[in-house]
């Protein structure tokens, strides 16, 4: 897999927020659409512009979700106030453990304080 496609308005914006977010760097960028991420070569994500694009209603289905991101972070707060100023917008707090957001273009996404232990 070379890449996460996620549709937006607003490529730049879009890919600087998700720099911020996911501790990454611009790798490559055109007119139309902006690569972010640790190398080249890994598996990275893609902000196409999308002429048109509705943000996403969730969590009403009347635009469904289109793509989804679960972000694992260690502090939920510090998160929080990191996220903002990039752009984002809380959307609710599931639990202690779990808030959802929209980021610049809509796309909800969450962050998730939790252990994950491999199980192969």
């Amino acid at each position: 897999m070379h890449g996460i496609v996620v549709d937006t308005a607003d490529p730049d914006r879009l890919a600087g927020f998700y720099e911020g977010l996911l501790s990454t760097v611009w790798i490559h960028d055109e007119a139309d659409w902006v690569m972010v991420g640790t190398s080249p070569n890994d598996v990275e994500p893609v902000y196409p512009r999308a002429p048109g694009h509705v943000a996403p209603m969730w969590p009403d289905s009347a635009v469904p979700q289109q793509v989804h991101l679960d972000v694992r972070v260690e502090d939920l707060d510090v998160e929080y106030e990191r996220c903002v100023s990039w752009g984002a917008e809380c959307r609710s707090e599931l639990n202690d453990r779990c808030r959802t957001y929209a980021e610049p273009s809509g796309h909800p996404f969450c962050l998730v304080a939790i252990s994950v232990n491999m199980v192969r």
